[in-house]
């Protein structure tokens, strides 16, 4: 099985790129726990829940696709 992730991803620290914390900006500004989460954060949460490989790839756009292998 594999789950994808299309999100405003920002780097592992946090200083760009500069569209994803933006939007993080404008979650935080809309809502009671708005934010952004980083390719570590998922990474995290992912092998947490079972994934055995996590990977980011390029999809030419202002973040990256977060794509996890599960076997089933």
């Amino acid at each position: 099985m594999r789950a994808v992730i299309l999100d405003m991803i920002p780097n592992d620290a946090r200083t760009g790129p500069p569209f994803p914390l933006i939007f993080a900006l404008n979650m935080l500004v809309n809502s009671d726990e708005g934010d952004t989460f980083t390719f570590a954060e998922y990474s995290q949460w992912l092998s947490e829940a079972g994934f055995e490989r996590v990977e980011s790839t390029d999809i030419g756009s202002h973040s990256p696709a977060i794509i996890a292998w599960k076997k089933l």
